[in-house]
């Protein structure tokens, strides 16, 4: 593994500053080392204030948290980048393989482990889209359709984690599934459907023979039209 790790300088900054407060072991240390930058040239302060975050941030064991999990991920990754933000966290792959991982700070402050298993979560999601079987492409969709993908995919990283998944997933199926449970469903097979017919009297006569509790102003998919003139008895 020979890429970097890029830290949003602020963020780091940030991060040592809570944590070394709540540790009584660094925080004199820390103000004695960011006391020492005062003393130097005012050019090379903000640089060498920079270095105090980095080395402390190393020491709290941050780098090698983040590089534990994307390990798996370098080999097909251009860069990789943590950065701050107060929304829209996750973790971002552009089409030249940048990788992004937006957090607030907060996240830093709690458990580790909780940490943990969120990014594991979220960096499945570039697993998925830097796999060729999984074929993810990036489409236009309304929003109703895109939440209940976004939904269906999450569910399924966390039912593969769980060892759950008895199929690949795909973002074909994924979305095939987000479209269809947007349809309205046919009363007589259960089916969604965007084909609905206009049955003649003779076969809404057939229709409610078979099934007494329909009435036309349900509908009729034109599958089950068809099936009702081809197969239902006249009376």
């Amino acid at each position: 593994m020979t890429q970097d790790l890029l830290w949003e300088p602020l963020l780091v900054e940030e991060i040592v500053r809570h944590e070394v407060e709540s540790r009584p072991s660094l925080r004199l240390r820390y103000r004695q080392a960011l006391d020492e930058t005062y003393r130097g040239d005012a050019s090379r302060r903000l640089m060498a204030a920079h270095h105090v975050h980095q080395a402390f941030f190393a020491e709290l064991d941050w780098p090698a948290f983040f590089r534990s999990l994307l390990a798996p991920l370098f080999p097909r990754v251009t860069s990789a980048g943590i950065f701050r933000t107060d929304r829209n966290e996750g973790c971002f792959i552009d089409d030249q393989r940048r990788l992004q991982i937006r957090l607030r700070p907060e996240r830093f402050s709690g458990d580790r482990e909780n940490l943990r298993r969120y990014l594991r979560h979220e960096l499945a999601h570039v697993e998925d889209i830097l796999d060729p079987a999984f074929g993810y492409r990036i489409e236009p969709l309304d929003e109703p359709t895109r939440k209940r993908y976004a939904r269906l995919w999450c569910d399924s990283i966390d039912a593969r984690r769980r060892g759950e998944a008895l199929e690949p997933v795909t973002h074909a199926g994924l979305l095939q599934r987000a479209r269809s449970m947007g349809r309205p469903k046919c009363p007589l097979c259960a089916l969604p459907t965007v084909q609905w017919a206009s049955p003649t009297p003779s076969i809404v006569e057939r229709i409610r023979l078979e099934y007494m509790n329909w009435s036309p102003e349900q509908g009729v998919c034109e599958r089950c039209a068809e099936w009702a003139e081809l197969t239902l008895p006249r009376r």
